[in-house]
């Protein structure tokens, strides 16, 4: 799912990491890597600040929900 987002909006892992920094969220790239592989989801905060930086609702991120896109 994660993945499939990062492609669509031509992103790539580190950008991910980069747009977490940028917000004063540093992560690991083996969290990163974990949520993108579907091994680990996000916490809530993490979620929804994923949310954001992807444009999407973060029901969507649970499986469910609408783009915002």
């Amino acid at each position: 799912m994660i993945s499939h987002l990062l492609k669509e909006r031509g992103l790539r892992q580190v950008d991910l990491e980069r747009a977490f920094a940028d917000r004063g969220m540093k992560l690991s790239q083996g969290l990163v890597n974990h949520w993108i592989h579907g091994r680990r989801s996000p916490s809530l905060s993490k979620g929804l600040m994923l949310a954001r930086i992807l444009r999407i609702d973060p029901q969507e991120l649970l499986g469910g929900g609408k783009r915002v896109a």
